[in-house]
């Protein structure tokens, strides 16, 4: 009976896993790159991609992207530059039942971590209806759903955390030959996923072996000979795909390795606060129970020091080391999919905190919010999973969005949200930063607030603090709005930034041609859909944003022209679904009435 929750929870997620991926996958992206290199090693025994496997499109029906920008040495060998790790271990599977189990492996894997965190988390001592809630939460979370629909080496970051949180909870860690044998070699298979693992996971690892005073020789001559022969073919295999040894070659072969890759003034500029606090990618933002793990280090600290330190060096390290990549809020996939590994021990430092507060009941009184908003985004993301992916401008609901489920509750309850939470890109704003600062204010007075309350003290102060944050936060909302101009399209400071590689890119410029259509700032709108259309005159999105602008401003001839370009533009099967339903929407709605006969004539035809 106690396993009833994690059997169904699967079962949902299993469900969802599938619904999302096929709702979103257009194609493109890692996904693709990943999916054709298993393909290959499935169908030919090696990476190498031909023409006719880089044109592969059996595992997705419709996969309309052209691929070849993210290949070594384009022009004599054919691998891509993605690490291969994920590659070999999704193979069997793919050989198994082609897509579908890889996407039910990524999935379940997923799952089978979400377990493992409750039984940990049952060892360390918390009880069980919190150990279910805060195990449940953790997986239905923007950053895990949206990391388990796509294949991306992230889709393993959370179930590997949950391995090294359950080790900790059963001692694993106290045989050496466990952290040679086992542990050892995961550090390095995962660093062959993704070389952002290593660190990750080296940090606990040294940890454990620095505890043990005294160590047998052969420990140590275990691990040279274990970690010399797995470094050895990792470098053999670089050498061989790449012509250079070193892990990092693939994306420099690529011609893809920019100056600020990892550099410290992007940390400074917007990693360090954007990890927790950015509206696309923050922590906070996208689990928002975790605001409390703070406390959880508090109470931890004053029981199990050691443990309540190790986890300090751990949350720091990757704020510091994950903040430092240019790509540190992983644009262009699920918000946040980097700081996966991290989930699991956020979740076991919130759960010491609530399992202190069970006795007090007003303290719940801070903690509910948070539990509102989880169960809320999970109602989104099962209604509107489009939500997951980034820069997505139409989603079912007839609306254009920016990839945030901040858009979704500014649709439904006609606020905008969006404009409250900081917004961190390449260029430093004072602005952002007195708003991230107004940020950790508010989630530092709410800690106070409830640490006050379950001490039986008062707590005028925190919140006298909670009320200044919020006004400042609202302050800079509205400065904000007034001051900044927009980020892509009309602020040239982009330019001189690395993301100028990007401006030839038609969806940088479709985000904020949807954020202009939103305001019904058309004319703004209409500048901006024009330059995506010199980049990429048949853009579907693009063409029906020229369409519904149009529409909205009364001018038939144009917005017909447009329908009638939708339809020569050849749209994709994946779309027609979709263009259907908003169709279907826009004669039911009043300016539909104008159009009808051309509509119903539009809609007999896709038919």
């Amino acid at each position: 009976m106690k396993l009833i929750p994690f059997v169904a929870s699967t079962l949902l997620f299993l469900i969802f896993t599938f619904h999302a991926d096929i709702a979103n996958y257009w194609g493109g992206g890692d996904t693709a790159y990943f999916m054709r290199s298993i393909h290959s090693l499935v169908n030919d025994g090696d990476l190498w991609l031909s023409k006719e496997e880089l044109k592969y499109e059996n595992y997705m029906k419709i996969s309309p992207i052209t691929l070849g920008d993210r290949l070594i040495n384009s022009d004599t060998h054919r691998y891509s530059f993605h690490p291969n790790g994920l590659v070999f271990f999704m193979t069997p599977f793919y050989a198994l039942g082609g897509k579908t189990a890889t996407v039910f492996a990524s999935s379940l894997l997923n799952c089978i971590g979400c377990f493992l965190i409750f039984l940990a988390l049952r060892r360390l001592g918390i009880d069980y209806l919190i150990s279910v809630i805060l195990a449940l939460l953790s997986l239905w979370n923007p950053i895990i759903m949206g990391a388990s629909t796509i294949l991306t080496p992230d889709a393993l970051a959370y179930p590997i955390g949950a391995f090294v949180l359950y080790s900790w909870a059963y001692d694993l860690f106290k045989s050496p030959r466990f952290m040679t044998r086992v542990f050892l070699p995961l550090i390095i298979l995962a660093g062959f996923n993704h070389l952002r693992f290593i660190p990750a996971l080296g940090i606990f690892f040294l940890y454990h072996l620095w505890k043990k005073d005294h160590l047998k020789k052969s420990v140590y001559v275990e691990i040279s000979i274990i970690s010399g022969v797995m470094l050895f073919v990792w470098y053999l295999f670089n050498w061989h795909i790449t012509g250079n040894p070193l892990p990092n070659n693939f994306m420099t072969s690529a011609g893809n390795n920019h100056s600020s890759s990892f550099a410290l003034g992007t940390l400074f500029k917007a990693g360090l606060l954007g990890i927790w606090l950015d509206q696309q990618s923050g922590i906070f933002i996208y689990y928002p129970i975790s605001f409390v793990f703070p406390l959880g280090l508090y109470f931890l600290s004053k029981s199990k020091k050691d443990e309540a330190y190790i986890l300090i060096v751990f949350i720091t390290f990757n704020t510091v080391f994950l903040g430092s990549y240019f790509n540190w809020h992983s644009q262009w996939g699920p918000p946040g999919r980097f700081t996966s590994i991290m989930i699991p021990f956020l979740t076991y430092l919130c759960a010491i905190c609530i399992q202190e507060l069970t006795l007090k009941l007003k303290t719940w009184i801070f903690l509910s919010p948070a539990l509102v908003v989880s169960t809320y985004y999970i109602y989104c993301t099962w209604t509107y999973p489009t939500l997951l992916m980034p820069m997505n401008p139409i989603n079912k609901t007839n609306i254009t969005n920016q990839n945030s489920y901040l858009v979704y509750l500014y649709n439904k309850m006609s606020i905008n949200l969006m404009d409250y939470i900081p917004e961190f890109i390449c260029i430093f704003e004072w602005d952002d930063l007195f708003q991230a600062l107004c940020f950790l204010l508010l989630i530092g007075s709410l800690c106070h607030c409830i640490l006050r309350f379950h001490q039986e003290e008062k707590a005028v102060l925190s919140i006298i603090f909670c009320i200044l944050s919020l006004a400042g936060i609202s302050v800079c909302s509205e400065f904000d709005k007034q001051s900044r101009p927009d980020p892509i399209a009309s602020d040239p400071r982009w330019k001189s930034t690395p993301m100028k590689s990007m401006f030839n890119y038609e969806r940088m410029y479709l985000n904020p041609a949807v954020r202009a259509y939103q305001k019904q700032e058309f004319h703004k709108a209409l500048d901006l859909c024009h330059i995506i259309y010199q980049v990429a005159p048949k853009n579907y999105d693009n063409l029906l944003l020229y369409f519904l602008i149009y529409m909205q401003m009364g001018d038939s001839i144009n917005a017909i022209q447009y329908l009638n370009q939708i339809e020569a533009s050849n749209i994709p099967k994946i779309k027609h679904k979709q263009f259907q339903s908003i169709l279907n929407q826009i004669l039911r709605s009043s300016n539909g009435t104008y159009y009808k006969e051309v509509i119903t004539n539009k809609l007999k035809e896709l038919q």
